[in-house]
Order: C-alpha cells, then structure tokens, then sequence
C-alpha cells in the first residue's frame, strides 16, 4: 500500500473507497474455478452443475461467515463446515477428515487462481495520484491485503480498513466514518463503490458518503432509486473520471442512469 501523503485534490472527490470482494478482486470467478477444479476430483460434486455447486457454497458463505466476522468460529473451521455442508447437500455424508481435506485443497486452488475484476487495474491507475483510495471491507486485514498483493494491486491504494481493524462492520455507518477520517477527508468529499446494495450502498449512505453502486450482475435496482451504477470498470479512463464527479448524497441523479455501460 503506498505510505504517501495524500494527493492534492484535483475533481470534485478526494478520496475513492472501494469493497473489496466482487468490487476490486474477483472472488466470485476465483470461487467458481477453484470449486470447478475440486469438483472435477469429488463424484457426488460432478452431479450437480458448477453453476447448482457455485450457487450452494456461496449460500453456505453467507450463512456461515456472519459468525467468522463476529470471532465465534475461524476462517478454517467455517470453510470446514461449509464443505461438510455442501456434501451433504450433494448427498454425500463426510467425516471431519474428509471435509478438511477437501477444505485444503480447495482453499490451495483458490490461492492459485487469485485475480482482480477483470478492469479493475486500468481503472485505478487512471485514479492514481488524483484521489486518496482506500479499501473498505468486512473481513480480517491480513486476508485482504494478501489478495491485494497477490493480484499486483497493493500499492494502489492507500490504505486497508476491514471490519477487523475498525471493530465494526459494514453497514454499521462507523466504518465508513473511520475510512474517510483516514483519508483525512469529510463525508462528503468522499464516494464509495461496492456491489453489495445492503452493505456498501445503505451503509455509506448512512454516513453521509456519495454511494455508487457496481453492479456487473445487472440486478435490479430498488424502486425510485437514484443512486448511480457502475457495470464495468471499462472504458477505464472515462470510469475513473465519473467516479471523481460524483454527486454528494444530497444530490440526486435520474434513475438508471450508468456511467459505464458493460461489455456485452
């Protein structure tokens, strides 16, 4: 991460906040290669389609990770439980030996197969020097710095704030309070861009901070919505231009407008 002081203002935002999971590093692909690869091993997996597969371990996420979050289990004993319960759903019962084998192995694939959303790089090194930039993230800090070096992004951003090291989660709005008083910067010079409507929308909304919405899945928007989306990162220079003239959140804009439309 750069240690610089932070640039000199040079569009109507200062700083830039980003999610990182599906926002800046894309985990949802990386997921679904690691499982593609480990169900290629497992025949209770092979089944079911990747996609059934896909789908059922990211549920098991959302149901386990609240608790990884909260400190009540750690990341290895919820990936351990998520596989006892995605075989289980494959209808293939595994003792505890088993499941952590296929915890390792998938968690190996995984690391291995790390990779940013796809545009990403461009698009922040046309944000460089013109803006702070700073993660925002529910997660531990030493994970999502890993995937920030392993992807060659680290040194975009000036700094990592996740749940971890703030002591709250998003969207509890305090985080977002302590991101932009990192960035040395008020509310409402600051936007922040993530894919989850509930967590990185309503959150910063709630503490005063320009939302724009990255939404690459197309999923619709709330009725009257007028926050902005984002569904690539490309064209990047044209992104990265949007991104430092955005709205305040007292400004509104029409709904369904997009600054980048996706590449299909």
């Amino acid at each position: 991460m750069s240690r610089t002081a932070p640039p000199r203002p040079t569009a109507a935002v200062r700083a830039v906040l980003f999610d990182m999971d599906d926002t800046i590093f894309d985990h949802s692909r990386t997921a679904w290669l690691a499982l593609g690869r480990l169900r290629s091993e497992v025949p209770a997996l092979q089944a079911r389609p990747i996609g059934e597969v896909a789908r059922r371990y990211g549920e098991l996420l959302d149901e386990i990770y609240p608790s990884v979050l909260a400190g009540h289990t750690t990341h290895e004993a919820a990936r351990i439980g998520r596989f006892s319960r995605l075989l289980a759903w494959a209808g293939r019962k595994v003792d505890r030996r088993e499941a952590e084998a296929m915890s390792d192995e998938y968690r190996r694939q995984y690391q291995t197969l790390r990779r940013p959303v796809p545009g990403a790089p461009q698009m922040l090194r046309e944000l460089h020097g013109k803006a702070t930039l700073g993660i925002v993230s529910n997660n531990h800090q030493a994970e999502q710095i890993d995937k920030l070096r392993a992807i060659g992004l680290e040194d975009r951003f000036d700094f990592v704030l996740t749940s971890e090291r703030a002591g709250f989660a998003k969207p509890d709005p305090r985080i977002f309070e302590a991101a932009v008083a990192e960035a040395h910067v008020r509310p409402s010079q600051a936007v922040m861009v993530g894919d989850s409507w509930k967590m990185d929308v309503l959150g910063a909304k709630a503490a005063g901070v320009a939302p724009l919405w990255f939404n690459r899945w197309k999923r619709a928007a709330p009725p009257r919505s007028t926050v902005r989306e984002i569904r690539s990162w490309s064209p990047s220079q044209r992104v990265a231009a949007e991104l430092l003239r955005a709205p305040s959140p007292l400004r509104g804009t029409r709904r369904g407008r997009r600054l980048a439309r996706p590449n299909d």
